[in-house]
Formats: C-alpha cells, sequence, structure tokens
C-alpha cells in the first residue's frame, strides 16, 4: 500500500472544507407547505450555499487528483460533478 503524506495546502484545503460542511445550516424538516412552487429567502439562500459547497468539494478533488495521481480523487470530482447536473 502506497503511503502518501499530506502536503500544508491539501490539509488546509481539507480543513475548510470541513469548516465550511460544519457550518452548513440544518434542513428543515418538510411540512405540507413544502410543496409550494415558491422560496423564501432563507431557503433559497440554503440552496445557494450547497450548490457552492458541492462546487468547492469538486475544485478540491479536482486539485488533489494530479498532486497524487490517486483515482480516489478523480472519482470523487466525478461524483460531486454529477451531483452538480442534477441539481440543475
Amino acid at each position: 500500500m502506497k503511503h502518501t503524506t499530506t502536503t500544508p495546502l491539501a490539509t488546509w484545503m481539507f480543513a475548510a472544507l470541513l469548516g465550511t460542511l460544519a457550518s452548513t445550516p440544518t434542513l428543515a424538516k418538510p411540512s405540507s407547505a413544502a410543496t409550494q412552487a415558491t422560496l423564501d429567502a432563507t431557503e433559497a439562500a440554503g440552496l445557494t450555499f450547497m450548490r457552492e459547497e458541492e462546487k468547492l468539494a469538486r475544485d478540491v478533488y479536482q486539485y488533489l487528483y494530479p498532486l497524487w495521481n490517486a483515482t480516489l480523487f478523480d472519482n470523487i470530482s466525478q461524483s460531486e460533478q454529477n451531483t452538480l447536473r442534477s441539481r440543475g
């Protein structure tokens, strides 16, 4: 098994990603009003935040893949990209 060490930049990027995830607002339990077609400002901001987080995650894994040539990072970045496509 190949052992790799993390660079300070990769460690910082990973910590930033985890910090972003930790500060993600929790989603409210759906109510009967959740079927309405409009979103309030809080819901729209939450969806925008989630999309930006997916973009950040994709960018981090795309950055890490050529550094370590680890297929895992390429697979995850492609998964993040697919998530972005499916969410519009």
